[in-house]
Formats: C-alpha cells, sequence, structure tokens
C-alpha cells in the first residue's frame, strides 16, 4: 500500500497507530515537549512567559546559567527588583508597549541582578502572543550580553576621554588647531 493510500486511510504505515489515535497523540505531545524542552536546555538564553497582568507563568530552566536563579524564584508577580534602577522605565515602558499590540515584538537590553549581585547585561526579544491558542501571553527570551555591556562602556570612556583630552588642549593651548 503506498503512503497516499494510507494517508487516506489514517495511517501512516507504523504498526497500530493512526493519525487520530488519541494513544498517537498523546505520544506526539510527548515527544513535541521533549524536543521543546531540549532545544530550550540547549541554548544559551532563557525563556520566560508572562500572563497579560504581569505575572510570570513560566521560566526555563537556563534562568540558572543566566543569573544564577532558580525558576520558581522568578514565577509569580512580576518584579522590578531584579532590574537595574536605571533601566526600570525602559523596561517597564516597553513591556506595556508590547502588551498593547498582539504580535508586536521589541527587543531591549537591560542590566539585571545575579544571584551572586552582581550586574548582568541582557539583550531581551519580547514578543506577545496574547492571541496565540497556546500560549496566551507576552514571552520574553533573554540572553547575557554583559561582555558586551562591558565594551560598550569601556567605549565610552575612552570616548569621553579623548574629548576631555581634546578640550583641555584646545582650552589651554595658544595656537590654532584646525580639525579635517
Amino acid at each position: 500500500m503506498g503512503m497516499r493510500q494510507r494517508e487516506r486511510q489514517g495511517t501512516t504505515g507504523e504498526r497500530g497507530a493512526s493519525a487520530t489515535d488519541p494513544g498517537r497523540a498523546a505520544i506526539e505531545h510527548a515527544l513535541g515537549a521533549a524536543w521543546l524542552n531540549a532545544a530550550l536546555d540547549s541554548t544559551l538564553a532563557f525563556v520566560a512567559v508572562h500572563d497579560v497582568d504581569g505575572t510570570v507563568r513560566y521560566v526555563s530552566p537556563n534562568v540558572t546559567a543566566v543569573l544564577g536563579r532558580v525558576p520558581e524564584d522568578l514565577t509569580g508577580p512580576m518584579s522590578t527588583q531584579l532590574v537595574h534602577p536605571d533601566d526600570r522605565d525602559t523596561v517597564i515602558e516597553t513591556m506595556t508597549r508590547v502588551h498593547e499590540s498582539p504580535r508586536q515584538v521589541e527587543t531591549l537590553s537591560f542590566r539585571a541582578a545575579h544571584a551572586d549581585g552582581s550586574w548582568r547585561w541582557l539583550e531581551t526579544q519580547v514578543v506577545n502572543l496574547v492571541d496565540h491558542a497556546g500560549v496566551h501571553g507576552v514571552v520574553t527570551s533573554s540572553r547575557d550580553v554583559t561582555g558586551r555591556g562591558e565594551e560598550r562602556e569601556q567605549a565610552e570612556a575612552a570616548r569621553r576621554s579623548g574629548e576631555e583630552r581634546f578640550r583641555a588642549l584646545a582650552e589651554h593651548s595658544t595656537d590654532i588647531l584646525a580639525v579635517y
């Protein structure tokens, strides 16, 4: 029997399993969950799902590698206490804006508190999937980009230092300076 004929009859050629078999559906669901867990475990990011009221419903286990915290510590009412005070307004504004528009996607960078007391720069993609039947929430995917944040700060400090040196030279020089 050919594949198309098996499909019309509701089977795929596997012994004892039809496409509408509830046992098969449960197995496929379990395999899908196993696949998703393997995919989430293999990334350096962590994923969180936020309800429309801001409650954090799910945090993937990779949060431990990124922030040194267990998922259970981060589920429940969303706390902005883990967000650096200088970044809180930006995070709140972005989350609010995304919550207001289905399928809205934004990316933001902010500092979050690691369990060891240090600050980690996170790059977070925020996606509104409130209208998605299987999600019903806002999904965030955050990865640690601390090295890039430190490089950015060092570059900014070097730029400021260069400007200060040039300004001091210009202010204290009796020569004519030309900038090309």
